[in-house]
């Protein structure tokens, strides 16, 4: 692609600056690399890259631009200039609909990363001729556009647009801000997610709670586009991914990927003539090889586009589907295990998983999920143990939940349903937590842990034990490998079948690991006392005369 733009020959031939214009206001990557000047575009790189946008014909109504498509999802590696990209269709926007109002989102524009007010002025300096300075193409062939003065930091507004509207052209904002009383018609959502608000499941939650109140800014017919890297399994695009949606168009690009012949080769073991790169001069093998020597994690995100970075999870998700069973309750030959976890500090969740035991085997057959007031919750707890006809639960002794007791023994009044608490470790210690769950991963992979088909929070109980290690989530995966781990210990439990070695070694693994922590048949148990009567006084068969126990002088 040669820029075959002839400055001089704009002024004297109209002809000439109208095939101009119309090729800038179609023509996204033409525009971007040569009216614009990101020379280091690459058709064989971008094109792809350029195609992902909005095709834009300035004869149609700007409702009418894309019927089909109204979100855009465009998944680039660092450094191959998506956010180039950004602002140059936001500059095409402008070109072929001076009314248009935009609004660039970005994790943060504070003073210390002012990232969207950035984006504007990058896109205002296209449009802005500094006196005595030549004057660029895009200056000539669309003189309506031309700005002499540098707008204010975060807004810019065309000298073009003829009406009068409270949105500027484009309004730089942070995802965080409040956006009340904008109505923008594109938002461009840049970066969204970052190195400061994928730290925690309160900023993932965060982040995705804001962008849905946000995005009901625009009208039906508004577009999105969101451009960006990924930074774990629950970032904000990985939710978008897991919701499909067809007025949804995707582009997932990683820096390379595995030629036919080495599809089974690690991925350190592959040489440059095993891969495809995709972006050979903005991301050469060399660089590719020492990002991943000095962070592997972020290499993975933020190179690759890969959710898991290099992470081996405990519980593969093919091993999970691979357990679901079709399960018909029997209440006359099932025995019901219930395992209760309260909120608790940024656990905003309480979750209790429901197992049924048979034949050696824990089949978990409810999970419940979410927050709830504290009669809500008692409810939910006496009534879950009555479904199942079983008068004992399994609750962990997080700080604060045994508030709860009255208000369980309260609806276990109301229901009618005698209820026994027991109260399992409260492992506040990561390691002994992380321990207690993975625990629960040789039962999976021996056949001894299943769930019921159809079950509630399923996809739910799937993802935080896919992910276990990857998201601060793990209140759900917490009650069932307590669930779980109520099997009996021994490989000669009744009906248990030890199906292959695999099943064996993990076996002798779990065998080894509650030697080692006490656990299962190797745990001592806790002393059982009986409760005392209260005294009472003229108790039926007192030997002595009424008065209170003590010392009497």
């Amino acid at each position: 692609m040669k820029n075959e733009i002839d400055i001089a020959r704009i002024d004297e031939d109209d002809d000439y600056r109208q095939e101009l214009r119309w090729r800038a206001q179609t023509d996204l990557l033409w525009l971007a690399k040569f009216m614009l000047g990101y020379t280091l575009i690459d058709e064989e790189d971008h094109a792809e890259v350029a195609n992902m946008f909005v095709k834009k014909d300035p004869r149609k109504p700007l409702e009418e631009q894309d019927t089909k498509h109204k979100v855009r999802i465009i998944l680039m590696p660092r450094r191959t200039y998506k956010t180039t990209f950004n602002i140059a269709d936001g500059v095409q926007w402008i070109l072929c609909f001076p009314e248009v109002a935009i609004m660039a989102m970005t994790a943060s524009n504070s003073p210390d990363s002012p990232l969207a007010d950035a984006f504007v002025m990058e896109t205002a300096m296209h449009f802005y001729h500094a006196e005595g300075t030549p004057l660029r193409p895009l200056h000539l062939c669309f003189p309506e556009h031309v700005i002499h003065k540098l707008p204010k930091a975060g807004e810019f507004t065309t000298p073009a647009r003829q009406n009068y509207r409270r949105d500027p052209t484009l309004k730089g904002v942070s995802i965080e801000q409040s956006l009340s009383g904008w109505h923008p018609d594109i938002l461009k959502a840049e970066d969204i997610q970052d190195n400061r608000n994928s730290q925690t499941s309160f900023g993932l939650n965060k982040v995705w709670k804001n962008l849905n109140v946000n995005i009901k800014m625009l009208a039906d017919w508004g577009y999105r586009d969101h451009t960006g890297t990924r930074y774990g399994p629950g970032d904000v695009y990985g939710r978008m991914l897991s919701r499909p949606n067809a007025r949804t168009k995707t582009l997932w690009k990683p820096a390379y990927s595995k030629r036919k012949h080495a599809l089974e080769l690690d991925d350190d073991d592959l040489n440059e003539g095993d891969v495809i790169l995709f972006f050979p001069r903005l991301l050469p093998w060399e660089f590719l090889r020492s990002v991943k020597a000095d962070d592997p994690d972020s290499f993975w995100t933020q190179y690759m586009n890969v959710a898991e970075g290099n992470f081996k999870p405990t519980f593969p998700i093919e091993r999970l589907h691979n357990a679901k069973v079709e399960d018909e309750h029997s209440p006359e030959e099932d025995k019901a295990t219930i395992a209760w976890r309260f909120e608790y500090a940024e656990m905003k969740n309480a979750a209790g998983a429901v197992g049924i035991e048979r034949n050696g085997r824990m089949i978990i057959v409810e999970v419940i999920r979410g927050q709830f007031t504290p009669t809500a919750l008692a409810l939910r707890v006496v009534r879950s143990a009555k479904k199942w006809e079983t008068h004992r639960i399994e609750i962990e002794d997080t700080p604060g939940a045994r508030a709860s007791v009255p208000a369980i023994r309260n609806a276990a009044l109301e229901e009618d349903w005698h209820l026994e608490i027991s109260w399992s470790e409260f492992l506040q210690d990561d390691t002994a937590r992380s321990m207690a769950i993975k625990s629960a991963e040789p039962h999976l992979l021996a056949g001894r842990l299943l769930f019921s088909d159809g079950l509630a929070n399923g996809d739910e109980a799937f993802r935080q034990l896919y992910q276990f290690g990857m998201v601060e989530e793990f209140e759900v995966a917490s009650v069932i490998a307590r669930v779980v781990n109520k099997l009996p210990s021994s490989i000669a439990a009744e009906g248990f079948e030890v199906q292959d070695e695999e099943a064996f070694k993990a076996y002798i693994e779990e065998d080894a690991y509650n030697r080692t922590y006490g656990r299962g048949k190797y745990n001592t148990p806790e002393p059982v006392f009986e409760e005392e009567e209260e005294w009472q006084p003229g108790a039926e068969g007192a030997e002595f005369d009424d008065m209170m126990p003590g010392l009497t002088g």
